[in-house]
Parts: structure tokens; sequence; C-alpha cells
């Protein structure tokens, strides 16, 4: 087995995973000072007020930092796999703050209109419960497909919601693997060991959904060029 060739593989695969992660705490602070006030905390009073505290940050810090990763994650495919710099990252995340500030509140706001609506129904009507519990699920990929095409190109607020429902829709395979992967990857992490999962998940998830969201793209703009061509 060649050692230098296998040591070399791994070095690429982990080092843009390291990088975007290392990105996304460096940005996202608050949240570290969170996680150690979870794990310190004496009672579940401390806990609730930890999680409610990361509920209000998630506009104005998670999203941010979430969409800068997925800029450099879309750039370090464009370049070929190549690095970008830290300055580069501090350039996305000044320049899309203000559309992530607006989409982390409106994705605040559907999460915890879901939650309650889920807990209400579950009293009353278990199916409306049910219906609200897989909105929940859907709705970070949702953002995630929506803060992908952010990153990708300018367009108007309204119509950033109307692609990323119709990419998701359109290229459904796509979305249910990027779905089950990052899903998985979660999982995988969290049942082997749990400290890796803040270290490694932010950057394997952000290159996951960017590679998913390059390949429905591709498909769909390969599509309309096709169509093109026959309508001529």
């Amino acid at each position: 087995m060649n050692w230098i060739k296998l040591s070399r593989t791994i070095v690429n695969v982990v080092s843009p995973v390291l990088f975007l992660s290392a990105i996304w705490w460096v940005l996202n602070f608050p949240y570290a000072l969170l996680a150690v006030m979870i794990f310190t905390a004496k009672n579940s009073a401390m806990v609730q007020t930890a999680v409610a505290s990361g509920l209000l940050f998630m506009p104005i810090s998670a999203i941010p930092a979430t969409v800068t990763t997925l800029a450099l994650a879309r750039r370090y495919f464009k370049d070929g796999h190549h690095f970008p710099s830290w300055k580069t990252g501090l350039f996305y995340y000044r320049r899309d703050y203000l559309k992530s500030l607006i989409f982390g509140l409106v994705n605040l706001f559907l999460l915890i209109i879901f939650y309650v609506s889920a807990r209400y129904y579950a009293r009353i009507f278990t199916f409306l419960a049910a219906v609200f519990i897989v909105l929940l699920v859907l709705l970070p990929f949702f953002f995630l497909v929506l803060y992908s095409f952010l990153v990708d190109q300018q367009l108007s607020y309204r119509a950033y919601a109307a692609n990323s429902f119709f990419m998701l829709v359109a290229h459904p395979v796509n979305s249910f693997l990027m779905m089950i992967d990052v899903a998985g990857i979660a999982f995988l992490l969290w049942a082997t060991f749990p400290p890796l999962l803040p270290i490694l998940f932010p950057g394997i998830c952000v290159l996951l959904v960017m590679h998913y969201f390059k390949k429905s793209l591709d498909k769909e703009i390969s599509k309309r060029a096709n169509d093109t061509q026959q309508a001529k």
C-alpha cells in the first residue's frame, strides 16, 4: 500500500472540512460560549436559557456564518479545490450579511411557527401535527438551498425563495440524497464519537449542500440549453 499517497488523499479530503468548520466557528463564536454554558449547566433552567439564546443568535450569527461558509465552499469547487483565503471569507461575510440577516429572521419565524403549531395540534389533531413536524424537518434543507442561491446569484428575495422551492421539487433525487447524506453524517458522527460533530459537521454539511446544489443547477442549465436548441 502506498502510504504517502493514502495520507495525501486523507489530507486533501479532511483539510477543506476543517478549514470550513474553523471559519464557521470563528464567525459563530457566541455558539461556542453557549455550548460551554450547556455542558457546564448545573440545572435545566441554564440549559433552556442557552437554547433560547441560541435561537435568538441564529439570524445574527449562525445564518451569516453558514452563508459565508457556503460561499467559500462554492469558491473551493469553482477554483478546482484550491483553498480561498480568510480575507475572502470576510469579504463574503460583509457582502451577504444583510441578506443573511433578513432570511435568518424569516427562517427563525417559520421555525417557531411550525414548532408551536406541531405542539398545539399534537393534542387535538395528530395528522396536522405530523404535517408540521415534516415541515420542521424539511425547513433547514429548504433554507440551505436558498442560502446556496444567495451566494451564487443576485436575485430578488422572492426569486430566491421561488427558485429554491423549484430546485428542491424539480430535482427530487439530488434533494433526497442531500438530506440523507447530511442527516446520515450527523448521526454517524454522533453515534461513533460525539466530539467530532462540532469539529467536522459544519464543513462536511456545507460541502455536501453545495455539491448537490451545483449538481442540480448544472442539470437545470443543461436542460434549458437543450430546450432552447430544440425550439430553434
